[in-house]
């Protein structure tokens, strides 16, 4: 298993799940380029260049296939590995991350990252991280959310967020392998996106996590946790095991 955090986050996010699966499947846990102890990248952060990181975590430890569990950002670098190198993918689990782009002008993006861009960032992502919580939340998990992603360089922030907003990032990608989609209740899940996710993802497993924000698997561990050990034993054998 493969845990991949989202947007300024590092794998301390998965510090609620992953004690629940090592005693059955080995974990790896990583921090994205620019992200926790991870040193930057040399240049822009893009979703092919995390998902490359990947790949060379998955080869250097000796991992020939394994099951993703992305967190926001996370997945559309998951999606990207699995396009790029679809062997290595087992199963995806997808925690509140999208699985098509945001159809933006340039103007429209710039205009979105611009906020992240001057010397009140971190007023800006504040605010933007609180808002991505429900209104009856644990304040103090809240706040150490917010104080967590803002040690993230401030240039890596708007460099993997302007990357996130990239339309090529969102090239059409078939889903064939065992997919399971863990949500928080939101109108952008809506029966239409779900008809498109089963487009192209006809193995789809869907479950919303009532009483969550976006930090699902940190707001509710127990039912993430159970929902993806009951996902993971219903995954066919791997050949490779």
């Amino acid at each position: 298993m493969l845990f991949v955090h989202g947007w300024g986050g590092s794998s301390e996010f998965w510090r609620a799940n992953v004690a629940a699966f090592t005693a059955q499947h080995r974990v790896l846990l990583v921090d994205l380029p620019g992200h926790g102890a991870s040193d930057a990248p040399p240049g822009d952060c893009t979703m092919e260049s995390f998902a490359q990181a990947l790949a060379a975590v998955l080869r250097e430890t000796g991992v020939s296939t394994a099951v993703l569990v992305a967190h926001s950002l996370g997945t559309a670098v998951c999606c990207r590995l699995l396009r790029d190198h679809p062997e290595m993918v087992r199963a995806l689990v997808t925690v509140d991350g999208a699985l098509f782009g945001y159809e933006l002008t340039p103007a429209q993006r710039e205009e979105f990252l611009v906020r992240f861009r001057g010397p009140d960032y971190r007023a800006a992502v504040t605010n933007f991280i609180r808002a991505l919580f429900r209104q009856r939340c644990d304040p103090v998990l809240r706040e150490r959310v917010c104080a967590e992603i803002l040690r993230t360089p401030q240039a890596v922030l708007v460099s993997a967020f302007a990357g996130l907003l990239d339309a090529a990032t969102w090239e059409p990608t078939g889903i064939g392998v065992p997919l399971l989609m863990l949500n928080a209740p939101s109108p952008l899940w809506n029966a239409g996106y779900l008809d498109r996710v089963r487009g192209i993802a006809p193995r789809l497993d869907y479950h919303i996590v009532a009483g969550a924000g976006h930090f699902l698997m940190l707001e509710r561990p127990a039912e993430c946790n159970a929902a993806l050990a009951a996902f993971l034993k219903r995954l066919p054998a791997d050949p490779g095991s």
